[in-house]
């Protein structure tokens, strides 16, 4: 099959969104903090490359006391208005293309954040800071925007988002 300039130009959009996050890796931090801490002034005890391009708490090895930060990139398959939506127990940050989009920094039970961001077409750098005190673990990210077919899942497992903001 031979694709002309617009249908390659498309297919390679919607290639560079088969990994979610992509180079992503994970950092884990031993801690108990009421607040999202300064993650840059911290030692992490492990840091790993996560090769399906998804967050995941799995990578954390502990159930209470513990941060994790991922950084990796996402693509942009066309230019618009991307909305991002996160759940955390307890505190998170998401940080796209270096811009602050949600803050959530203290002891919470599980709650969600819904919030749109301009993107260029094109690659940009994600980072998602987390932190765990006690009681349930709970991460859960998505995107869409133009180009993506729908909601793109980011974190693994099962995440019960509202109604309101349905993963397809």
């Amino acid at each position: 099959m031979i694709l002309g300039a617009g249908a390659l130009a498309q297919a390679k959009a919607e290639e560079a969104v088969d990994v979610p996050i992509k180079d992503l890796r994970s950092s884990v931090y031993d801690g108990s903090w009421e607040q999202l801490p300064d993650f840059s002034k911290l030692k992490p005890l492990a840091v790993e490359k996560q090769g399906k391009g998804l967050i995941s708490l799995g990578q954390s090895g502990q159930s209470d006391n513990f941060g994790m930060v991922w950084e990796g990139t996402i693509t942009a398959p066309k230019p618009g208005t991307f909305t991002f939506v996160i759940r955390s127990d307890d505190g998170s940050r998401l940080t796209v293309a270096g811009k602050t989009v949600v803050e959530m920094v203290g002891t919470q039970s599980e709650k969600t954040q819904v919030r749109n961001v301009k993107l260029k077409q094109g690659d940009h750098p994600i980072r998602i800071e987390y932190f765990q005190n006690g009681g349930k673990q709970v991460i859960g990210l998505a995107m869409r925007g133009p180009g993506t077919n729908g909601w793109l899942m980011l974190s693994e497992g099962s995440v019960a988002f509202p109604v309101d903001v349905s993963i397809k």
